[in-house]
């Protein structure tokens, strides 16, 4: 790994920053930037920036939109491995599986045009974590099964919210691998930046935490939601109330106001939602006292649901 990578010398960074900020010209600058590939920015006052460590790689784009969605479609795609039938036949066997509604949406799609048509980032990672392995195992060579289970290893790994030090060592370790079974196999015209890129997330992740704490999705999400709101007003005016839970010192207006949202659950562009069940979750403990007006509301929400009327 250390004849792979050669580290950039942070003062020569700074010289070639500041050799962009003495040009005059902008042509000058440019004719710079191509030789150097360096501008000059005012962060670079800052005593504490290291601008070579602080640069962090987006797992979103690089495992997901990146590798995940090279390896099939630019490699068992488009090497023939998966064919149109075989696509079908993996659309059929992920059409089997039975998967919580609350899990995002749901990677289809497989047979259509090249095939894995218009995946989101999103539908990638829920398809190598869930789907890859029981609906392509039968289709894939010996040397692409290396591929499929070593990148679906590094993907229940790294998409956790909390992970050991062994487990970043070992993703890391088997993101060398699948580089070189690439090499070996389809060439090093097949080697992408984002090959590349992936062997820095070992060192992101000691830097910045678990790839969950930086990666892109939540950002890319509030895009959505921006995108779908017709102006920047998009905060909800109604009261946030989350438990029915006596002890947390809820009115009883907006406890009521809690139970009446229930009804009618406000639809969210990020994950949807379900209907009502028309029942609510027990209590998390018991013996909970609860006062009259509590009491009352909740006969009232009984009777509501079962469409029966009575005097309290």
């Amino acid at each position: 790994m250390s004849k792979w990578f050669i580290n950039r010398d942070l003062a020569q960074f700074y010289e070639n920053a500041l050799g962009w900020h003495r040009c005059n010209l902008n042509a000058a600058r440019n004719c710079f930037v191509k030789t150097t590939g360096i501008r000059w920015s005012e962060l670079l006052r800052l005593p504490y920036l290291d601008p070579i460590r602080f640069l962090s790689i987006d797992p979103m784009h690089c495992l997901f939109l990146g590798i995940a969605k090279w390896i099939v479609k630019r490699i068992w795609v488009d090497e023939n491995i998966l064919k149109l039938e075989t696509l079908k036949e993996i659309q059929k066997k992920m059409n089997q599986f039975q998967v919580p509604a609350d899990i995002g949406r749901i990677p289809g799609k497989v047979e259509c045009g090249e095939g894995f048509a218009n995946f989101t980032a999103d539908q990638w990672r829920i398809f190598f974590n869930i789907y890859a392995t029981v609906s392509l195992w039968k289709h894939l060579p010996g040397v692409d099964k290396k591929i499929l289970t070593r990148f679906v290893r590094i993907c229940s790994i790294l998409v956790g919210r909390i992970v050991q030090s062994n487990l970043m060592d070992e993703a890391h370790q088997k993101l060398v691998e699948i580089v070189k079974i690439i090499e070996q196999n389809y060439g090093r015209d097949m080697i992408t930046p984002n090959l590349h890129l992936s062997l820095h997330l070992y060192e992101c992740a000691k830097d910045f935490g678990p790839l969950y704490a930086f990666w892109c999705f939540s950002f890319e999400r509030m895009n959505g939601v921006l995108v779908d709101t017709k102006s920047f007003d998009i905060l909800d005016t109604r009261p946030s109330v989350g438990s029915i839970l006596e002890l947390d010192e809820f009115t009883s207006v907006e406890m009521e106001r809690y139970l009446l949202y229930s009804q009618n659950i406000k639809e969210s562009p990020i994950a949807g939602c379900e209907a009502f069940p028309g029942e609510m979750l027990g209590p998390s403990s018991e013996k909970v006292i609860m006062s009259s007006e509590m009491l009352d509301i909740m006969l009232l929400k009984t009777a509501f649901v079962n469409g029966s009327t009575f005097e309290i």
